[in-house]
């Protein structure tokens, strides 16, 4: 593995969700909310775009493509890997992923070079496809979930007024700005933190 190259600038965010008005608001839809926040900051419109599965909105300042795929969670992999491709073949270490994660406090930010998917489906189609786990991804806590709840429900269901999510999204995007702006380095250690 090439440790200088998973410290190169992505050129391609995408943000994992599932497609459809019934999962718009749901915690599972963390990666769909951040990519149209940062879409809203830049002055972006999605397009969208059924040959290769994705919605996209590319230019902004920082001239990187912006990619929601429009398959569900599971089946992330192929429309994230076809946008890859018409963006010039993209190495994976050039698309930042970003997605929930149960295991993380809710609104905790966790940007890595690159790790396991650690049993989250969108996170494993992406690997399976792409094959490899070297591509930079950022997750965003919607944990804990509830010792009496079904982990499946409660990522699919709205999120609580507590849980702050607006103040999240808000958040997960500065942090891509940073990142876009002083690399990857410095903004894992200014955003990786409780």
């Amino acid at each position: 593995m090439n440790v200088t190259a998973l410290k190169s600038t992505p050129k391609l965010i995408v943000g994992l969700g599932n497609p459809g008005r019934r999962y718009s608001r749901t915690r599972h839809n963390l990666g769909f909310l951040v990519v149209d926040e940062l879409a809203h900051r830049w002055g972006l419109r999605f397009r969208r775009k059924l040959r290769n599965g994705a919605a996209t909105a590319g230019g902004g300042p920082y001239k990187v493509v912006l990619a929601k795929p429009l398959k569900f969670m599971n089946l992330s992999g192929p429309p994230v890997r076809q946008v890859a491709r018409r963006l010039g073949r993209l190495e994976p270490t050039e698309i930042l992923v970003v997605v929930d994660d149960l295991d993380l406090p809710s609104g905790v930010l966790r940007l890595r070079y690159r790790g396991s998917s650690s049993g989250h489906r969108g996170l494993q189609s992406v690997a399976s496809t792409l094959g490899t786990t070297d591509f930079p991804r950022l997750r965003i806590g919607i944990g804990p979930c509830p010792p009496d709840a079904d982990p499946a429900e409660f990522v699919l269901a709205a999120f609580a007024p507590v849980e702050h999510a607006p103040a999240a999204v808000r958040r997960a995007a500065s942090c891509i700005e940073y990142m876009l702006e002083n690399g990857i380095e410095k903004t894992m250690e200014k955003f990786n933190k409780i």
